[in-house]
């Protein structure tokens, strides 16, 4: 039987080890902490719960979403389903994340996208050619 070891027992480790067991493999965890899950934990304080970390799941990959809810089917009570509406910082505004045509055009101004656009058009053409240039001194050598 194979063998790995994952260090870290937050959700990646968690997951990376879940796989490999998945696939036959003999699997370690080595955590530092006391317990599992990384920052997605809550702490008691007294009588009080503080949320560390993220507490929302999300997948568009419906097999890696079911594989999870099933992880609670035995749970007393259902898990909470909420609609995730998440949000960064943009020069000052809130803007919708993860992107969408709507929050670059509407909400980030028509003067950003345009100037990412040439930013990384004008990367794409140096990268392109200093590739070419490169194959022709190789050409050249031999």
């Amino acid at each position: 039987m194979k063998k790995a070891i994952v260090i870290g027992g937050g959700i990646t480790g968690l997951s990376v080890a879940w796989k490999l067991t998945e696939k036959g493999y003999e699997v370690k965890v080595i955590e530092m902490d006391k317990f599992i899950g990384g920052l997605a934990r809550s702490i008691k304080m007294g009588n009080y719960f503080f949320d560390i970390g993220p507490h929302s799941f999300f997948s568009e990959d419906k097999e890696v979403f079911q594989k999870v809810m099933d992880l609670f089917k035995d749970e007393p009570g259902e898990i909470p389903y909420s609609k995730r509406i998440v949000k960064m910082m943009f020069r000052g505004k809130y803007v919708d994340y993860p992107l969408s045509a709507k929050s670059v055009l509407f909400q980030m101004g028509i003067f950003s996208p345009i100037l990412s656009s040439l930013s990384f058009a004008k990367s794409y053409i140096r990268t392109s050619i200093y590739s070419l240039l490169n194959k022709k001194k190789h050409k050249i050598k031999i």
